[in-house]
């Protein structure tokens, strides 16, 4: 019997300071879009695994995936403000159950 249990927690910002447009000959110009396009993007899961060797080659595994994805305009958080935002995002849960059962076919009376 083993239990493998992973929590991941992705956190990135995109902080834009200027705009440039490309005009034809292939060189930057200043541009006059001055839009807020700041994003702070975070992904959390987890995932929980257990899995239960029952027979020679013969197991069964049950899986958890839990899965939060959030996106806003808000940059100017620290880590546990962000992570309290992410954390009480929608999230995405799944649970998968498979059965493996080895048949030695030396042992069939056919």
């Amino acid at each position: 019997l083993s239990l493998c249990l992973r929590l991941r927690h992705y956190w990135s910002e995109a902080v834009y300071n200027s705009f440039y447009e490309l005009d034809n000959k292939g060189e930057l110009q200043p541009s006059t879009y001055n839009e807020d396009e700041d994003i702070n993007y975070n992904a959390f899961t987890i995932d929980a695994n257990l899995k239960w060797y029952f027979a020679p080659g013969s197991e069964l595994l049950l899986v958890w995936k839990n899965s939060i994805f959030n996106e806003n305009k808000d940059i100017r958080l620290n880590y546990w403000n962000n992570f309290d935002k992410t954390i009480s995002s929608p999230q995405t849960n799944s649970l998968i159950v498979k059965l493996l059962y080895y048949v030695d076919s030396t042992t069939l009376p056919f």
